[in-house]
């Protein structure tokens, strides 16, 4: 194909999921790209212009120019890969070749490549599907920790890769290329997973991912649900950009009812609006890479509580059992004698950081009796039944809730526990449907590096619903970080535009 413009070698866009990566060196920016025909094209980016100078294809060593024993090689013609810059190295990972093979080796290609060297290095070599198998990691030992997970992602396409500063146990900070995502035969449908690469030593390391297992069991690091927090939804031929140490993922692909109307031509519509479940994705996710930040969960349930004393079938750990609706005839209702300063607790198990708490009153009748009562944490066991004891005591954090709750009070201690008491400040019976603590245990050194990430949504893909001027859904597009403006240039897509050679910018205010 010819450059209409310049009249040069052009890298043929036609060719499916061809990858681009930038270069920046002193006097410009280059475009690098590599595809399915082997071939390497650069061009030049001036500075403060936006249309690309001549394409060069780059002309492939046998040998290096000053040692001819040496026999070059270059990686097998592909699509769907991805590539980042490292230094004065373009590092491309995955991808699919002929006859549907899916590719996880990696490969180095040398931007200013010595006399005695190769311009391409293979870093990992490809494997096929049984040795991904057989080739699973199991450090260290503890499954709280990682269990057995696998060593290295398996082969795909269509996934992202970006360079992130990570932080490591040690403490010290270090640049892995991160990659997220994409389509693989050991994926249910598109791929959840997230890895670091230390293109140093070759090693992968997963911070969380599902696959098939070899007798067909459905494998994950753990369950998002658990946590009560939202998960990214799986997608491929996304694009994804570092800033600020988070992880930006816009748009792609992912599998839905293709019945549904993605805001293009909607001719059963009156209005082009994009509909719950199309598969084109306009929604822009990020996560923190950088460090770990915890998941915060019910801490309280089913941990051992104690009461100063218990009327009937109102037992303590009845107010750490998930029922918030507690009634005494149905026995979901901790409940005390009338006795001066009655007092309720719970232990953690442990140091545990408590964000927030909610304390449910009874649902059926005599709500007022709780009132004039305090919230105590502690990191040490209480030394004292004695309220004046415990509220003069400077290690045990103090809260007072004057007025009656009439179904619920929420707080925000924001400390680190691992006894929580309610105890009244007069006399009355003390009765709880139940103490809700939401926390986190302390945060382990290995955590930032090895840890499962949180995803926040910032865009979700319904804006132009609402008349809102935002890019439409998307997939196979190339995303590229302005980094002195933080903003994210948008280079075309697939399936939607008549001209897919077009830039879109989402402006820091509006995307970080």
């Amino acid at each position: 194909m010819r450059n209409p413009q310049h009249g040069s070698d052009f890298p043929n866009w036609q060719k499916a999921f061809t990858n681009v990566s930038v270069w920046c060196a002193v006097v410009a920016v280059y475009v690098i790209v590599f595809g399915t025909q082997q071939d390497v094209f650069v061009s030049s980016l001036p500075p403060e212009s936006k249309v690309p100078n001549a394409w060069t294809k780059v002309t492939f060593r046998n040998n290096p120019p000053q040692d001819t024993s040496i026999t070059c090689r270059k990686p097998a013609p592909r699509s769907g890969h991805s590539s980042v810059i490292h230094g004065t190295s373009m590092y491309m990972f995955g991808g699919m070749g002929a006859n549907e093979v899916f590719y996880n080796d990696v490969w180095e290609y040398k931007l200013e490549a010595g006399a005695l060297d190769c311009e391409w290095f293979e870093l990992v070599p490809n494997d096929n599907i049984s040795v991904w198998f057989s080739a699973k990691d199991a450090r260290p030992a503890t499954p709280n920790r990682r269990g057995i997970v696998p060593a290295r992602p398996s082969g795909r396409v269509g996934h992202s890769a970006a360079m992130a500063d990570v932080r490591l146990e040690s403490g010290a900070v270090r640049t892995f290329m991160t990659i997220y995502g994409g389509f693989s035969p050991n994926c249910s449908n598109y791929c959840y997973d997230i890895w670091h690469m230390d293109l140093a030593s070759g090693l992968w390391t997963i911070l969380y991912g599902e696959w098939w297992e070899p007798d067909g069991s459905w494998g994950k690091m753990l369950d998002y649900s658990t946590f009560n927090d939202i998960m990214i939804p799986n997608r491929w031929r996304h694009d994804a950009v570092v800033y600020q140490d988070r992880l930006y993922v816009i748009g792609g692909h992912t599998l839905t009812d293709s019945s549904k109307c993605c805001g293009y031509t909607c001719p059963s519509l009156q209005s082009p609006i994009v509909q719950p479940n199309c598969g084109y994705l306009a929604d822009v996710w990020s996560t923190l890479l950088k460090e770990y930040i915890p998941f915060q969960t019910q801490i309280a349930i089913g941990k051992h509580a104690v009461q100063s004393s218990t009327v009937g079938f109102g037992f303590a750990s009845v107010a750490v059992d998930g029922i918030k609706s507690g009634t005494e005839s149905n026995r979901t209702l901790s409940m005390t004698n009338v006795e001066p300063q009655a007092w309720w607790q719970v232990s953690l198990g442990g140091v545990t950081f408590i964000s927030n708490m909610t304390i449910w009153n009874r649902a059926d009748h005599s709500q007022e009796r709780l009132n004039n009562f305090y919230v105590l944490t502690s990191t040490q066991p209480f030394s004292s039944d004695r309220l004046q004891d415990l509220l003069s005591d400077p290690l045990v954090w103090k809260y007072h809730v004057m007025y009656a709750v009439e179904e619920a009070t929420t707080l925000f201690p924001e400390q680190s526990a691992s006894f929580i008491r309610i105890q009244l400040a007069g006399t009355n019976s003390l009765a709880l449907s139940e103490v809700e603590v939401w926390g986190f245990p302390p945060i382990q050194a290995w955590q930032h590096f090895e840890g499962p990430r949180r995803w926040t949504m910032h865009v979700s893909g319904f804006e132009r619903n609402s008349g809102i001027d935002a890019p439409r859904g998307r997939m196979g597009h190339k995303v590229v970080l302005d980094s002195n403006t933080g903003s994210v240039y948008t280079f075309g897509s697939s399936n939607w535009l008549s001209n897919p050679i077009t830039f879109l910018i989402l402006h820091a205010d509006s995307l970080f």
